[in-house]
């Protein structure tokens, strides 16, 4: 498959980076083709500008700024979301990404009753999330970002994919072989791709 890694984190040491690495690495030993879209790395502007928030529901010259980014969405096959959780909240780097990118003739079209989705080749979604909390506070919220990644998000462009969230907790307290073993979970839920 074709598989787009999504990582936004602003340390190339953190967590968040070194996972992304892994998930390359295990995704290309799989056989899939893959492309890791570091957004920091890459200087991903997350802010709208007025021009396009005033264009946004139209097909409109203020999208050409973010074509790249969204014909790398449109082609994937499978994504692989690579984060921290920040104030139970994706970073605003990746939040601008969604805004961005995930809009009206990219990720699917507005109709009077609803939305038609339009990431019709994407077939898997996983998401990866470091936090620096126990799991029963994130469940006690609800699990609020794989609850909109895959309700709202994938709900509206993409209902035929397959969502799956990984979440590695407590990372203030995290040792090798805890490490070890999520990453021993991601490779187990990339094995069946």
């Amino acid at each position: 498959m074709r598989c787009l890694i999504v990582s936004a984190h602003p340390d190339a040491n953190s967590h968040t980076a070194r996972l992304a690495e892994f998930v390359k690495t295990e995704l290309a030993r799989f056989g899939h083709s893959v492309e890791l879209a570091d957004l920091y790395a890459e200087g991903f502007q997350p802010v709208m500008t007025q021009e396009e928030r005033t264009t946004y529901y139209r097909a409109d010259t203020a999208r050409l700024s973010i074509d790249d980014e969204a014909a790398r969405l449109t082609s994937a096959e499978a994504l692989v979301l690579v984060f921290p959780t920040w104030w139970f909240g994706p970073p605003a780097i990746l939040k601008g990404w969604f805004d961005r990118v995930w809009a009206p003739g990219i990720a699917f079209d507005l109709l009077k009753d609803g939305a038609s989705p339009r990431l019709v080749r994407l077939r898997q979604v996983l998401m990866i999330s470091t936090l620096n909390c126990d799991r029963t506070v994130d469940e006690k919220l609800g699990m609020p970002i794989a609850s909109s990644l895959r309700e709202v998000l994938l709900g509206m462009s993409a209902p035929q994919a397959s969502f799956d969230a990984l979440s590695l907790y407590d990372c203030a307290k995290l040792d090798a072989a805890r490490l070890s073993s999520f990453k021993d979970d991601i490779a187990a839920r990339l094995s069946e791709w």
